[in-house]
């Protein structure tokens, strides 16, 4: 598989996560090469998403999604796997934003 179509499968499963927690509104930035790769918002917050398929993510680019994320008024947010399910962090602190839930867990929210 190529790294573009892992890359959209990607984008495309966190899409339906964030639809089942309750954001309406997400728009997916195909091909767009910015920081931003999806842009979400529940009625409460604005979450700027940037998807990394277990990659690194540099200063440089850290920067970039801060910037992109103040110009929409939306969290800059990195969506990563962390132990086969995707994690939503707060760019600022690391901390959990949404967690996927995974077949072996379940929550209550």
């Amino acid at each position: 598989m190529s790294n573009y179509i892992s890359g959209r499968n990607a984008e495309y499963a966190i899409k339906r996560m964030l639809q089942a927690r309750g954001y309406a509104h997400v728009i997916r930035s195909a091909g767009s090469h910015t920081p931003v790769d999806l842009l979400a918002a529940d009625g409460k917050r604005v979450l700027a998403i940037q998807v990394k398929r277990g990659r690194y993510i540099s200063k440089e680019e850290q920067e970039m999604l801060k910037d992109w994320a103040a110009a929409f008024g939306a969290k800059p947010v990195l969506a990563k796997k962390k132990d086969g399910r995707w994690v939503l962090l707060d760019l600022a602190d690391q901390k959990p934003v949404l967690e996927d839930v995974g077949k072996h867990e379940h929550r209550g929210d």
